[in-house]
């Protein structure tokens, strides 16, 4: 994925004549601008928005995410994942500072052609492969592999989700139901069966996200940011905070210290 954006950023940055004429036909068709210097929150992208917003965002997806915390599971020991988290934050940067560049890219390449209102492409996400097909119809082979690196990359995402919402049905729903500890063939099967489940909603759930149109991106967004919000502070109340316990007597709820001998 990664060298299929390296190599399309470099034969279309060459076609166009340098980094300087990317840059250039951005600035003076207006795509460059700073974010706004305001502390007003009702501003989507302020300097305020962009530091707190995605500061916490991306806390969340480091140190709270499920997909994420499987993986830190998977090393040995706490110094491999402070490791991993490092070269994860290293990795995300360059990632999406090639996906920024690349955005810069397909403006100057179509500075003065709008390929929606041409027809020659029929979507905002077309974009990106129409840059591809034409810049790179000289080297056979390459614009095909580009689209495997796109879908590979989705794939790996999408796996990786639906095993991890498998793990939280099977850890929260279905554990706590059964009278006996499930072996570990009931276990294997229970997380396929979950899976096949949550793999057949996700698919049939297109139907419904292709008639957002461009607002899928935003939605997600906002319905993301709700759930996350609450589970970043329960996991810093959890980390900062160590006394607080929590003891259920029918409807009441009572904050109790941790003993020596309670268990985390």
């Amino acid at each position: 994925m990664v060298g299929g954006i390296v190599f399309v950023i470099i034969k279309g940055t060459l076609d166009l004549g340098g980094v300087g004429v990317v840059i250039q036909r951005n600035f003076d068709s207006g795509r460059m601008e700073w974010p706004e210097f305001t502390l007003d929150p009702t501003v989507r992208m302020s300097m305020l928005a962009m530091l707190v917003g995605h500061v916490a965002n991306s806390t969340f997806n480091l140190g709270c995410n499920q997909m994420i915390t499987q993986r830190y599971l998977s090393l040995p020991g706490i110094k491999e994942m402070a490791h991993c988290s490092f070269l994860f934050i290293f990795g995300l940067v360059a990632l999406m500072s090639l996906c920024l560049y690349n955005g810069l890219l397909l403006s100057a390449t179509y500075y003065d052609c709008d390929p929606l209102t041409t027809k020659l492409a029929v979507a905002k996400d077309q974009l990106v492969p129409l840059l591809v097909v034409q810049s790179m119809s000289s080297f056979p082979g390459v614009p095909g592999m580009f689209v495997a690196g796109v879908f590979s990359a989705a794939l790996s995402s999408l796996s990786t989700g639906m095993n991890s919402l498998a793990a939280v049905f099977l850890e929260d729903y279905i554990r706590p139901l059964v009278k006996k500890p499930l072996t570990e063939h009931q276990t294997a099967v229970t997380m396929r069966v979950c899976t096949v489940i949550i793999g057949v909603v996700s698919v049939a759930l297109v139907l419904v996200v292709e008639q957002m149109g461009s607002h899928v991106m935003q939605l997600s967004m906002t319905v993301g940011s709700v759930v996350q919000g609450p589970l970043l502070g329960l996991f810093l109340m959890g980390l900062l905070c160590p006394s607080i316990n929590s003891k259920v007597s029918g409807q009441n709820v009572q904050a109790t210290p941790l003993s020596k001998s309670s268990k985390p």
